[in-house]
């Protein structure tokens, strides 16, 4: 870290001065990146590239939720996110569900699909909200007791970043 400072004084008898032992900095470096498995414009290749399909893929930057246990099987999710996206920035939703005699943990994720295109946004104060219905209006999914859903952030530029407001999860059963 390096600080130029200028200082200045109206007065002969009074000088400026820095006490450098109440000084301090606070510096921020985020943990993200934009991968992809083969070369391509925009992305760049890690040294060993696991899909977020996977039970552990290999982005830099991801939330992933504890398990959730439902009392009643559910055939779909309606999952409701506020974020906000500047231009360099996207993110994808991944879910996975199980029954309760299953290790969620081993299992893969699948991609969710969102249901409304926002536009993005470089003011840091607004955050729009996204909205997932997963397993479709009638509810298409095999029938769950529990599921799990990972948010992996995606962005060229370390210092822009995707950040997130709010996420709800609904369980939806027949």
């Amino acid at each position: 870290l390096e600080i130029n400072v200028n200082m200045t004084s109206s007065s002969n008898n009074v000088s400026p001065m820095v006490d450098l032992q109440r000084t301090s900095a606070t510096l921020v470096n985020n943990i993200i990146d934009k991968q992809a498995s083969t070369t391509t414009t925009g992305f760049n290749v890690p040294l060993k590239f696991v899909a977020e399909t996977e039970p552990r893929g290999s982005h830099g930057a991801s939330h992933i939720s504890r398990v959730i246990t439902l009392d009643a099987d559910s055939v779909g999710l309606r999952v409701l996110l506020e974020a906000n996206v500047p231009d360099v920035c996207d993110f994808q939703l991944y879910f996975r569900t199980g029954t309760s005699d299953e290790l969620l943990n081993e299992k893969n994720y699948t991609l969710a699909t969102t249901e409304n295109i926002l536009p993005k946004d470089n003011n840091p104060t607004i955050f729009r909200e996204y909205r997932y219905l997963i397993g479709g209006q009638g509810g298409t999914m095999a029938a769950f007791t529990k599921y799990q859903i990972k948010i992996v952030m995606r962005s060229t530029n370390q210092a822009l970043v995707p950040k997130f407001q709010s996420l709800r999860a609904i369980a939806l059963s027949v």
